[in-house]
């Protein structure tokens, strides 16, 4: 507060002049002007820097006036309230003069960065000067940037891949000048920060939009000395996009008369993409779909055909489309495939009299045929369990396989397979026969028993043939002479031939 002036300020003083009769009078001491106003410890329009939010005490000194001075404040072009100033009014070290000292706290505001803080020496000498006996500093102050502002995309606006997109963001104030910072899901996008006029600065960043962008987070990060944390500001894009693919899973045949059995699968769209089966030209709609939130983002859509029934009625092949929209884009998306239609074969047929016989050591020739059958059937000849090299030939709608084999006395009895099959059939056709063999026996073996008799007694005597079909016939001779009544005995033997004795 403002301290009075002292009534010894003003001293006078009563004199009588002789020869004038007694009077008093006074003897005023003259005016003398300040010698000087100042700061304490700054120099004249010297740059205080200051943290915004602390406080600064400053004194003012104006020194050596008669009578004793007074000061005043000035923040900027506004007077100071006289009550937020301290006054104190001393003796100078000049007889008969005075000093005052002013003592003003200020707070320091971010919006008092460059402002001027005067104190100005107020006197009745320096009533009318042309300028004000003064002193000032200018405040530097430090302090954080404003919140950061974001512009180029409003939160829940919808963009659409393929576009382009510039961010913005503003930051107000904030000394030192702050540095703006744009991330991507924690990776550092952009440093270059710019100034567009006193106290703001800005970073854009242009963002090409894909579908990779839907759900992304794009943060400024705003931060300058005087800050432990940044400030923030970030805006998430929301991206339409059609799917980039669509797949049909599942066989490329079908049983002529059998239910297709198809799926469709998109890749991840935004939002969910419609599906639509379209079958030999005519659109189904019995088919349903189901729709998954993908956790990396995005929606899958899968729809299953099962309930088209496949009717060839005389053609090979059917054409499925799966078509994928998304109702946001104006995008068709499409897998096509084409489905061959399957018929079963008919039941094979072994072509000539397989149920002859067959003379060891020759040719026989074996032909089995299968009517009809889509695709054309396999054909399979096999003996026993071999299987025989066959040629195969398409005649119209008649698949034949042919194959040779020289047949020994092991294949008497040997089963001849014919197989038949192609996707239409669960299990292969099958039909078989039985080869009969002809073969004579390869040896006759005699014996007699005792082998020494003397004349006149009896002797027996044994011949034996190895296997044959038909069974051999043997003939006893004794001396060119044909020798009957002999006994017969026959027995299995192999290859299913027969042993005589």
């Amino acid at each position: 507060m403002r301290q009075p002036y002292h009534s010894g300020h003003w001293p006078n003083t009563a004199r009588s002049t002789p020869g004038m009769g007694k009077h008093s009078y006074i003897t005023l001491p003259a005016l003398v002007a300040p010698s000087s106003v100042s700061i304490v410890g700054f120099e004249d329009g010297a740059v205080v820097e200051v943290v915004a939010g602390t406080s600064l005490t400053l004194e003012c000194l104006v020194a050596d006036a008669r009578p004793a001075p007074e000061a005043v404040w000035y923040r900027g072009e506004a007077q100071v309230d006289p009550a937020l100033q301290e006054d104190q009014v001393e003796a100078s070290t000049q007889p008969r003069r005075w000093s005052v000292r002013s003592q003003l706290v200020v707070t320091a505001e971010p919006e008092d960065d460059g402002k001027r803080i005067k104190c100005q020496a107020i006197h009745t000498t320096l009533v009318g000067a042309s300028e004000p006996f003064a002193s000032s500093i200018t405040l530097s102050v430090l302090h954080p940037p404003g919140d950061p502002v974001i512009t180029g995309y409003e939160q829940g606006e919808v963009l659409r891949a393929g576009a382009r997109r510039t961010l913005t963001c503003h930051v107000s104030g904030g000394k030192p000048r702050p540095w703006v910072l744009w991330y991507r899901e924690g990776r550092l996008l952009d440093d270059n920060t710019t100034s567009t006029g006193p106290g703001t600065v800005v970073n854009s960043l242009e963002v090409a939009v894909t579908a990779g962008e839907d759900g992304a987070v794009y943060v400024c990060s705003v931060s300058n000395d005087l800050m432990q944390e940044p400030l923030t500001a970030n805006v998430t894009f929301t991206v339409y996009y059609a799917p980039s693919s669509v797949t049909i899973l599942g066989p490329s045949q079908a049983q002529d008369g059998a239910n297709l059995a198809l799926s469709c699968v998109t890749s991840t769209s935004n939002p969910p993409a419609s599906l639509s089966w379209i079958v030999a030209g005519k659109v189904i709609d019995n088919a349903r779909s189901i729709v998954m939130h993908e956790d990396e983002g995005g929606f899958v859509t899968t729809s299953n055909l099962t309930d088209y029934l496949v009717r060839s009625d005389g053609i090979m092949e059917i054409t499925v489309e799966c078509r994928a929209v998304n109702p946001a884009i104006d995008k068709v998306v499409r897998d096509v495939r084409t489905i061959d239609i399957t018929r079963a074969a008919g039941v094979p047929v072994f072509e000539g009299d397989l149920k002859r016989e067959y003379m060891a050591g020759s040719i026989v020739d074996l032909t089995c045929t299968s009517v009809g059958g889509h695709p054309p059937p396999a054909i399979r000849i096999y003996k026993g369990e071999e299987e025989i090299p066959t040629s195969l030939l398409l005649e119209a709608n008649i698949s034949r396989a042919t194959a040779e084999i020289e047949v020994t006395p092991v294949d008497n009895g040997v089963k001849v397979t014919c197989e038949v099959s192609n996707p239409a059939t669960l299990q292969p056709l099958t039909i078989s026969k039985r080869l009969t063999i002809l073969f004579p026996p390869w040896e006759v073996t005699g014996s007699a028993f005792p082998n020494t008799v003397e004349a006149g007694t009896m002797v027996n005597l044994t011949c034996e043939s190895s296997s044959s079909v038909p069974p051999a016939n043997l003939t006893w001779r004794s001396d060119g002479t044909r020798i009957e009544g002999a006994a017969v005995r026959r027995n299995q033997a192999a290859f299913g031939g027969t042993s005589t004795m």
